[in-house]
């Protein structure tokens, strides 16, 4: 597909899976072409709101802030929408170019409804040799690499779910029950100490399984 028509799909898509308004936003924060949407803080606030219970977006906060701030999630949360994956690669390209310095961060927490997608985007395009996890739901099967490389633990608790790749990025998430629904509640790092502690905590899970 050429570029125009890439966008434009990709725009339909989103607006289709999403909601008409929460698709257009995603894009525009996506692309960061967000001058068109010219909204209320109300209703930002709502369609925000709206994206995060879909798991387009995520609650971040910095280790130099006080505060939580929305931020996309990557776009790989539709692979489990059974969407064309060229149109899902393309949106995966647009958040590398705009959004990946979030992911690398000596220490951010996280707030999102389900972890798999952004766990997905991690093995897709930031594993180079290998990965430990424990928890995920993520399939090696749909990844692009030989099971050597990724190493999963059986865990027996459904709260709990971390993972080191390539000893140089860990995620811990514990599950939250909300009113209506659970919510994943933990930090990604770079920073070589929580490395550390997710290791640790990855050879007690496996200690426990034997």
């Amino acid at each position: 597909m050429s570029s125009i028509i890439l966008h434009k799909a990709a725009q339909q898509v989103l607006c289709e899976t999403l909601g008409f308004d929460e698709g257009r936003i995603y894009y525009a924060i996506l692309s960061k072409t967000e001058e068109p949407m010219e909204l209320s803080y109300s209703k930002r606030y709502r369609l925000l709101k709206s994206l995060f219970i879909q798991g387009a977006v995520a609650k971040l906060k910095n280790y130099e802030k006080d505060f939580y701030i929305y931020v996309p999630l990557p776009p790989s949360f539709l692979h489990a929408k059974k969407l064309n994956p060229e149109l899902i690669t393309f949106l995966e390209e647009l958040y590398i170019q705009n959004y990946y310095h979030l992911l690398e961060t000596s220490f951010s927490q996280i707030i999102l409804r389900d972890e798999t997608g952004l766990v997905f985007f991690l093995l897709k395009y930031l594993m180079k040799d290998n990965a430990n996890l424990s928890g995920t739901k993520v399939d090696p099967e749909q990844m692009k690499a030989g099971k050597f490389k990724i190493a999963i633990a059986d865990n027996s608790r459904e709260d709990k779910k971390f993972g080191v790749i390539d000893r140089r990025f860990a995620f811990e998430f514990s599950v939250v029950r909300q009113r209506d629904a659970y919510d994943c509640v933990g930090y990604i790092a770079t920073k070589e100490n929580y490395i550390e502690e997710v290791e640790r905590n990855l050879n007690i899970s496996q200690e426990s399984n034997i």
